[in-house]
């Protein structure tokens, strides 16, 4: 249990949406993280120019005292001579010392239970998360007026698909043409009134209506993601999905859904990013400095992978016990390693990042566990320079997504 004394939660950042926000505080501090590994420590105190005696107080805000990691603790930046340092240092300490004690909890549980989601002009069904709120009093200073693509100066959106329709990205005027194209699409859903409606959102999904004259609407009835995948013309589907992809060059709406398939198993708690998964099981130790545990576990069999030629793979499984599901699902997928990543926008904006086993393609069937070979052709990888390939197949239950056996090695 996380001690009353603190208070730990997240937000989402929106709009565009730039992923979750986690806040950890106390009376008299916050830290702040977008990736729960990094936290700006920020602590409440009396502004500078208060503290002068001919100048007007102007009351207490945080200021900036350093940033802290689990692993490099805490990184002190200048501050102005008159801030009581002595009382900023005991914030600080009691505050990291709180927050290195329930790292194993990240990520932090959402509290902008209150949603303002555009809606379908015919359907009344929301299709794009337009704010969000923590209270009910912050929903008057939240009142999106439409959807948005991606920040104001952030201009690396391209589609794909948009072009191989010969259209360009910058016109000469707007430098940002895909994404304005994106925009006014998701717009027209709404219809000239940009209909709208804010809800809460209980733990079931479900969407209760807020000030509104709109319906109650059930879980089903919210998209997973904050924009709808739901469009029937296909140059809309084919743009949305470029969209969906674009700040993860190797993002698939499928790895989406293999972690919905933990989350919904019960094995990981929520979605997040970096999000590890060790054995079936979620593994928070990453944000703490440490190794996973990779002891064996028990012994369920045998599993092999040959590659039969540069397109065709043979996969067979010797079971070491009885007690197997009846019918196994066998993944197989294509990694990439030696990756780099130039960021060009964001909180990492200079940086390249270097990735190392990203899947590149995968692919997976039901097969009955009693046959015990199965052939199953390599996955077409996705457009990438790695500088090794690697290949990894797995086993798992049809009813759950942990493997119960694996192996894998590296590709001529």
């Amino acid at each position: 249990m996380i001690n009353p004394s603190f208070n730990a939660f997240s937000l989402r950042r929106l709009n565009p949406f730039s992923g979750t926000l986690q806040i950890f505080s106390t009376r008299t501090a916050r830290a702040l993280s977008s990736n729960g590994f990094n936290w700006e420590i920020q602590i409440l105190s009396d502004s500078p120019q208060g503290l002068w005696a001919n100048t007007p107080f102007a009351g207490q805000k945080y200021y900036t005292f350093g940033i802290w990691s689990a692993t490099e603790g805490l990184r002190q930046v200048p501050l102005h001579p008159l801030f009581n340092i002595n009382m900023m240092i005991d914030s600080a300490r009691e505050l990291t010392e709180g927050l290195a004690g329930v790292q194993d909890r990240l990520p932090f549980p959402r509290e902008d239970h209150y949603e303002l989601w555009l809606l379908d002009e015919e359907t009344g069904q929301p299709i794009a998360l337009l704010a969000s709120a923590q209270l009910e009093a912050d929903m008057a200073h939240k009142e999106a007026e439409r959807w948005v693509a991606a920040a104001r100066g952030d201009f690396d959106f391209v589609s794909q698909h948009l072009s191989r329709k010969h259209l360009p990205v910058n016109d000469g005027h707007n430098p940002r043409v895909h994404a304005s194209v994106l925009e006014a699409l998701v717009s027209g859903r709404g219809g000239q009134k940009h209909r709208r409606a804010w809800y809460w959102r209980d733990k079931d999904g479900s969407g209760k209506t807020i000030q509104s004259m709109e319906q109650n609407l059930p879980a089903k009835s919210f998209p997973q993601l904050p924009l709808t995948l739901d469009w029937e013309d296909a140059d809309d589907q084919a743009l949305i999905m470029d969209y969906i992809g674009w700040k993860d060059r190797f993002a698939e709406t499928r790895n989406s859904s293999r972690q919905r398939a933990y989350r919904d198993s019960g094995r990981v708690r929520s979605i997040y990013t970096p999000g590890w998964v060790v054995n079936g099981r979620e593994w928070k130790g990453f944000f703490r400095g440490k190794s996973p545990d990779l002891s064996p576990g028990p012994k369920v069999g045998v599993l092999r992978l040959e590659l039969l030629d540069t397109e065709m793979t043979k996969i067979s499984f010797e079971p070491a016990t009885a007690d197997l599901p009846k019918r196994f699902r066998v993944q197989l997928a294509v990694l990439g390693s030696g990756l780099r990543t130039p960021v060009g926008r964001g909180e990492n904006s200079g940086k390249t990042l270097d990735e190392e086993f990203v899947v590149l393609g995968w692919r997976g069937k039901e097969v009955e566990t009693a046959k015990g070979q199965w052939t199953l052709p390599l996955p077409m990888p996705m457009q990438a320079e790695p500088k090794r390939r690697a290949v990894v197949a797995w086993l798992s239950s049809v009813d759950g997504p942990a493997p119960l056996q694996a192996v894998g090695g590296w590709l001529p």
